[in-house]
């Protein structure tokens, strides 16, 4: 459920996603019409390295993490990305199968 977490009025989107094969993927159980201000990615170990990628409803990449492999905790901030309708969050090349957490910080 979202909360508000600063007087500023930015809301927080959390999921623990469990990779298995390498992958693991969640659709957001909320339909938004906010804008995305920082994504948090943190796997349950330090040296865990994925892939990860946001699509709209439609399937279009709204945010490519994809093209580079990361390892421990990944923040991006500032991306400014329209999120729109449910979104679906997508871990891939996964080096450990373990619980990923991601938030998404968004107004």
């Amino acid at each position: 459920m979202p909360k508000q977490i600063t007087t500023t009025e930015f809301m927080e989107y959390k999921k623990v996603i469990a990779v298995s094969g390498g992958t693991g993927s969640h659709v957001t159980t909320k339909s938004f019409n906010n804008t995305l201000r920082e994504l948090i990615i943190t796997p349950a170990t330090t040296t865990t390295s994925y892939k990860y990628q946001l699509k709209d409803s439609d399937g279009t990449v709204i945010l490519d993490g994809a093209k580079a492999a990361h390892t421990g905790r990944t923040g991006v901030s500032g991306p400014e990305v329209p999120l729109v309708d449910n979104i679906t969050i997508e871990l891939t090349s996964v080096s450990t199968d373990e619980n990923i957490t991601v938030k998404m910080m968004y107004y």
